[in-house]
């Protein structure tokens, strides 16, 4: 009887700590999020974010959400990184010297500035094979 109950302890104690160990695997990577914006405070949508680990060359990307939100999940820790932010017909912006701590999960903010004038218009021409 005392056996089995030395048996059934220390199989109980085992369950116990198992899940633990397993799970302790933790966070090794960080992530990036934030909002890409025009001038005026409008969100925008489908803009493409580009955030290079600069020792490895590691790029990772995003386009923004409807809301103008954009989120980089598991990127290496440490840096510098060199986030940029296109959209067309707005100049690209460029943030440098970013570091990434274990888990962190920065936030950063983009405004995008229109050149001040519109985009061009290019028309195709085609050979008139008429004549």
């Amino acid at each position: 009887m005392r056996v089995k109950l030395l048996h059934l302890l220390f199989l109980v104690s085992i369950f116990m700590v198992l899940p633990e160990t397993i799970f302790t695997q933790g966070v090794t990577t960080a992530s990036l999020n934030g909002i890409v914006k025009d001038a005026d405070g409008n969100p925008l949508p489908g803009a493409n974010v580009i955030a290079e680990h600069i020792p490895s060359g590691s790029q990772y990307g995003a386009a923004t959400r409807d809301n103008g939100f954009f989120n980089l999940p598991n990127l290496r820790v440490g840096g510098p990184y060199t986030v940029t932010v296109s959209f067309i017909g707005y100049n690209p912006e460029k943030k440098e010297d970013i570091n990434l701590n274990l888990g962190q999960d920065f936030r950063i903010e983009f405004t995008l500035e229109s050149p001040g004038r519109g985009l061009d218009l290019c028309l195709p021409s085609f050979p008139d094979y008429n004549q």
